[in-house]
């Protein structure tokens, strides 16, 4: 039994984050996906504004977390919208940092230890198997629990419960869409690490029989 190494585990922790911060940041960044989950759960009966005022005012808060714009309507969303806004976008910043670090840390992998690398995404998909199977088991069954208890661990300050009757900014973010697009990006982040494991697979026979052939023809 091969003994699993530092540097392999650091690799395969390093590659999951990353998989699922990148994802984060494209998923809630689309702004198709979320007109069609805005249209397929009604989210437009919510609001007084009409249809292409609503699409404009959700624009502004994608644009505000990917750090495009500092501005958010104060008219359109209550005090405790943008305070909750304002949380998130900390939450953005340090995804985004982390993000860097990460690629920066995968980079120094594969230039000085490939083959470290290599192995360590076998590992990942084995551990991210292991934590898609504790989702479905735990966590998907009880979605609301866990969003209740997410919140309440990265947001302690309470501006994420917000009134209904006040807010806008909690007509946009329904249950359903928030369970769905956490689905999206636990299936993506299986995807993403299993091609990249094929990858590896690839680039590793290639590189042998790179090396192989100045040797046969000598």
């Amino acid at each position: 039994m091969k003994i699993v190494s530092v540097k392999q585990l650091i690799f395969s922790a390093s590659l999951i984050v990353l998989n699922i911060l990148l994802l984060v940041i494209i998923i809630t960044q689309d702004k198709n996906y979320f007109l069609q989950k805005f249209v397929e759960h009604n989210v437009y009966v919510n609001f007084s504004e009409d249809q292409s005022g609503v699409q404009q005012k959700f624009y502004q808060i994608q644009d505000y977390l990917a750090l495009k714009t500092n501005n958010l309507d104060q008219q359109f969303f209550s005090r405790e919208d943008l305070s909750h806004l304002q949380d998130v976008r900390n939450i953005y910043l340090i995804i985004y940092f982390l993000t860097i670090c990460l690629v920066g840390i995968l980079i120094i992998g594969f230039i000085k230890t490939k083959k470290e690398l290599i192995r360590a995404l076998k590992l990942s998909v084995v551990i991210v198997m292991v934590i898609i199977i504790l989702l479905l088991l735990f966590i998907i069954p009880n979605f609301n629990n866990f969003f209740l208890v997410f919140h309440q661990l990265l947001f302690p300050n309470g501006y994420w419960q917000l009134d209904p009757a006040s807010s806008n900014l909690i007509k946009y973010f329904l249950n359903n869409i928030f369970f769905e697009t956490f689905s999206l990006i636990v299936f993506w982040v299986l995807l993403l690490t299993l091609s990249e494991y094929i990858f590896s697979i690839i680039y590793a026979k290639v590189s042998i029989r790179w090396k192989k052939t100045p040797q046969q023809k000598s």
